[in-house]
């Protein structure tokens, strides 16, 4: 599959349906004809939407129904589940078959449709402009109204202001139709992912619209979360994920199973662990085993991890014996659900797992089962007054106020999603009034709150990456208060939530960024896994596991979880120095290959590392040498730093400003009372250790007035302006120093006192500056920084990252290592007296004696 082409078709279709759309709305507006006349109740029906929803989102709405459609009907005719084809052409024709038919007049019975308008349409009798494309539009409208029956997901009834709004070029070798039929190959529509690698493109150019917001600080609403976040999952991820759930709960039961032949990426249990434990309501009645196996995707998007997990599913049923033709509507019926906030997502899920479920029994579509996923919707808080009698017993707890209840937060579905928890208490307290105008909605809160309230034996996902900084408030405000641990990325609180919905020693399985396996933010998310639940397996992936991602700032793992810590050994998969997707899985499914690759441990050992990273790879050794020492917290304190708030009005080069207006070696009293404008600044730098990265200067004329002045001015524009002046006390200080932002290695520099530091020149204060070379010296050290790497492999060393290392104090070494650290100091001092740019320099290096000499005295600037 050329997913290039792919995503150049799909904006390109896009982009041709939104003009199309768009110019059709003006004329229907605009326009008198007698057509028009005709169509008055379809007319006041557009401008009603058009009142409540805008022009822009109206037309958005209609070109995607549109897209979807075609898109659905393509994908039948290519793989014959359409007779005759709705959008494709016969060999050696030019026309639909659909259309080329009823130009020979055979016109299927079952289609339903103005027969006599038809016939004078492809007669000539009619007037129209086009009178092929007329009845052209004619039979799609009808065959979309008749795969309606089949899946009402997908084809609503047409009969409204959308078949106004279908464009209307429909057969030229320009027309959307004949695009749709270019951009899908025969080939690619064998493949079910193929509907949502269309969707991620289809919506590609509106997740670059929402980023370019977040620029200007505008948050992320609920209806653009699908959008910002729709991710499609790579199929071998999936197939992992999946396996080591599914399958390895199926294997769990069946331990003979041949199910094991089928899945190259299921991982076998280490050597030495006993069976898991499994699923007590399955042990307690065999009977009908496979129809009793629940699976969720609560993010479930086009449905790529459903369909696969329907193939899985077949091969069990196959086992134990079921006849093909009732295996798909069994699994549909019985094993597999879907939650999504996206309605879009929805309809393609259920449409890819019909489409999964026809292909494997050729009738189906004949008496469809209908795929359990839902879109989540907004419900009215009087809905939740009038279906809820209070007070209500919940928890031990008398609840008085709906507010209260967890049902409430159903009023933010599309924005809360499957984060929502509903106590079951709740669920069994909801009252369906049957034959009253409330029944339909009523109906709908408890169809809701079912899916969210129950467990599953097997909950798979790739769930939303969003920052806390980009959610909006009110969604913010819901994670802060019931995803305490792991609150700064909608992933991380997806790590609990999965864990929430499986059922008691269930198996969970998600692919999340890698950042909560070490960054402190996710330090108590990691504890709270670490103690009570079971890695039974996890994909240390790093970046570029996505193919549309590149670079180094989005980096992943996977990881398969028990629900119950169980105390067995866990296998951890090393796969991050892979540049591509490709080159990972191949690595996976061959470690043996590797000595560094594959690594096996028990996760408790964790728990001795400050902070629990998910550091597997790292030596006992190492893990004995942190715990057996003190740590550089005992005998230095680590701070962030400050933030302008605007760099390119406060900060200059040295060179760029009036050198006597630059106050060097100043203390922070000195400072204020002196009439100096700029002062040495350290904002991190380039990798350099010792010394170096001397270079700018910052205005902090009267201890920053001008500064301050200008960030209380920002927060009075701006409520969520966020731009600190941090460790104001540690200023002018001397200091030991790293950028916080790196290659990936870490170097430390010595700053003299006079200087201020940035957030990005995070600083590392020593109590006793006698030690102040032993400690360069020390964090400098190769045996360090492999620590460090374990404590956080990423590219931002964080202060408490250095605060947690161990700090290994020899006497008799004290001294020796102290002269090295001086030594390179004055290499570095040198180099620094070379470069035109640096505070130091003294002589162009073009300039110098061939053989330089060392010089001690340098003044430290």
């Amino acid at each position: 599959m050329n997913t290039n082409n792919l995503k150049r078709f799909a904006k390109e279709a896009r982009i041709k349906l939104l003009n199309q759309v768009g110019r059709k709305l003006e004329f229907v507006l605009s326009a008198d004809t007698a057509e028009l006349r005709g169509k008055q109740k379809e007319i006041d029906q557009l401008r009603k939407k058009i009142d409540e929803q805008g022009k822009e989102q109206v037309i958005e709405t209609v070109s995607y129904t549109w897209f979807n459609r075609l898109m659905a009907l393509r994908f039948m005719d290519a793989n014959g589940y359409t007779i005759p084809k709705v959008v494709t052409p016969l060999p050696g024709m030019t026309n639909p078959e659909i259309l080329q038919n009823a130009l020979g007049g055979n016109v299927e019975a079952e289609l339903k449709l103005d027969r006599q308008r038809l016939n004078d349409l492809l007669d000539g009798k009619t007037a129209a402009t086009d009178a092929q494309t007329e009845a052209y539009k004619m039979l799609l409208v009808a065959s979309c109204n008749q795969w309606h029956t089949a899946m009402p997901f997908m084809f609503e009834r047409i009969s409204d202001y959308t078949e106004l709004l279908l464009p209307d070029d429909l057969l030229s070798d320009y027309s959307i139709v004949a695009d749709i039929r270019n951009g899908m190959s025969d080939e690619d529509c064998q493949q079910e992912e193929l509907i949502g690698w269309l969707y991620q493109f289809y919506i590609a150019d509106k997740k670059d619209d929402v980023f370019e917001g977040l620029k200007k600080n505008i948050k992320i609403t609920a209806e653009n979360i699908p959008a910002a976040t729709q991710l499609f999952t790579p199929r071998w991820i999936v197939r992992y994920m999946v396996e080591n759930t599914l399958g390895k709960l199926w294997l769990s039961l069946r331990p003979n199973s041949k199910l094991r032949d089928h899945m190259p990426y299921y991982i076998e249990a280490p050597e030495g662990n006993e069976p898991a434990p499994i699923p007590e309501d399955l042990t307690t009645n065999n009977h009908q085993l496979a129809t009793k196996i629940t699976f969720l995707d609560p993010c479930q998007g086009s449905g790529h991890v459903l369909v696969y997990a329907f193939d899985l599913f077949t091969k069990i049923y196959e086992e134990e014996g079921y006849n093909t033709n009732e295996i798909p509507a069994l699994i549909l019926e019985h094993n597999l659900f879907g939650i999504d906030i996206d309605e879009r997502a929805a309809q393609l899920a259920a449409f890819a797992l019909t489409m999964k479920a026809r292909s494997y029994y050729s009738r189906f579509l004949r008496k469809p089962v209908q795929p359990h996923v839902i879109a989540l919707e907004n419900v009215n808080e009087d809905i939740i007054k009038q279906a809820v009698k209070l007070p209500l017993q919940v928890a031990g707890k008398l609840v008085y106020d709906y507010r209260d209840l967890t049902l409430y937060n159903l009023t933010q579905a599309d924005n809360f999603g499957s984060l929502i928890q509903i106590d079951p208490e709740e669920l069994k307290a909801l009252s369906i009034q049957k034959g009253s105008i409330w029944q339909e909605q009523e109906q709908n809160l408890k169809e809701q709150a079912k899916f969210l309230c129950r467990q599953y034996h097997c909950v798979v996902t790739n769930p939303p990456y969003m920052g806390i900084r980009n959610l909006n408030q009110t969604l913010k405000k819901f994670v802060e208060k019931h995803y305490e641990c792991s609150k700064n990325d909608l992933f991380a609180t997806f790590i609990e939530r999965v864990v929430a919905f499986s059922k008691p020693i269930g198996l969970a399985g998600i692919i999340t960024q890698q950042s909560w396996m070490f960054l402190s933010s996710y330090e108590m998310l990691r504890e709270l896994i670490i103690k009570n639940h079971h890695i039974d397996s996890l994909l240390h992936l790093g970046a570029r596991t996505f193919p549309e991602i590149g670079g180094e700032v989005v980096q992943n793992s996977a990881l398969v979880l028990r629900k119950e810590f169980i105390g067995l050994k866990s296998i951890f998969y090393r796969l991050i120095k892979y540049d591509s997707t490709e080159l990972k899985e191949k690595a996976f499914l061959y470690p043996t290959l590797e000595t560094d690759l594959l690594f096996i441990i028990n996760q408790v050992i964790l728990l001795d590392l400050p902070g629990y990273p998910i550091a597997y790879w790292v030596p006992y050794e190492i893990i004995e040498l942190i715990k057996s020492n003190e740590t550089i917290k005992d005998i230095a304190e680590a701070r962030g730093g400050m933030t302008t708030g605007n760099n390119a009005l406060f900060l200059r080069f040295w060179y760029e400003v009036n050198y006597l207006d630059i106050g060097f070696s100043q203390t922070k009293k000195t400072a204020i009372s002196s009439d100096y404008v700029w002062f040495p600044y350290n904002k991190g730098g380039s990798f350099k250790k010792w010394i170096g990265n001397r270079e700018l200067v910052v205005n902090w004329y009267k201890d920053g007035k001008i500064i301050k002045d200008y960030k209380q001015a920002q927060k009075a524009i701006n409520k969520d302006y966020n731009s600190a002046l941090a460790a104001l006390d540690y200023m002018f200080l001397p200091h030991l120093s790293w950028s916080l932002v790196n290659s990936g290695e870490f170097a430390l520099r010595e700053y003299p006192q006079g200087y201020l530091f940035d957030a990005q020149g995070s600083s590392l204060f020593i109590k006793n500056q006698s030690n102040v070379d032993y400690i360069l010296g020390l964090l400098n050290s190769v045996l360090i920084n492999q620590v460090l790497q374990a404590l956080n492999p990423t590219l931002s060393f964080q202060p408490g990252n250095i605060e947690s290392l161990p700090y290994l104090f020899a006497e008799p070494i004290k001294e020796k290592i102290s002269n090295l650290v001086i030594e390179a100091k004055k290499i570095a001092q040198y180099d620094n007296s070379l470069r035109e740019t640096s505070f130091d320099f003294r002589t162009n290096y073009l300039v110098v004696e061939k053989e330089p000499r060392l010089e001690a005295s340098f003044n430290m600037v």
